[in-house]
């Protein structure tokens, strides 16, 4: 069986904190997050891995999408390489060395946008709103945008 992927931007999130690391998703970001898990409920059958950006949005996002949608992962992850600056060539190199049947990645812009013209080799993919998911499939070597869900 093909592989797999989804990645997402993490919900709308508020500009003030300490740090960017500590920005908390807003009221709207927890909404955007629950009409995509609500999309999803159909699609996401069978075993899935979650990777999480450290940063408490994602986080946050990812909790929604899980409950919302109502997928128990078969394992969940924090991965420090998925943050805004992360490198989509080596979290490719990560993706691909993995053994799964569905993956969701839950991280940021630029890294979501990068990483999925990296994968897909299609260089037109500038930017993806908050709480988007694009859904990519594996066809041997490449990996196939097969569409995006967004709130």
């Amino acid at each position: 069986m093909a592989k797999q992927l989804w990645i997402m931007r993490h919900g709308d999130a508020a500009w003030v904190a300490g740090k960017d690391a500590e920005r908390p998703l807003t009221d709207a970001g927890r909404h955007q997050v629950r009409a995509v898990a609500e999309q999803l409920k159909s699609q996401l059958k069978g075993t899935c891995d979650v990777w999480i950006s450290p940063y408490l949005r994602a986080q946050q996002s990812a909790q929604v999408l899980l409950d919302a949608g109502q997928i128990v992962p078969a394992n969940m992850q924090t991965e420090p390489m998925i943050t805004p600056s992360g490198d989509p060539a080596m979290v490719a190199s990560l993706i691909e060395a993995s053994d799964f049947e569905n993956l969701i990645i839950v991280a940021h812009m630029p890294l979501v946008a990068r990483l999925t013209s990296y994968l897909t080799r299609n260089d037109s993919v500038e930017g993806f709103y908050t709480a988007q998911i694009a859904q990519l499939k594996q066809k041997s070597e490449m990996w196939e945008h097969q569409r995006d869900w967004r709130p």
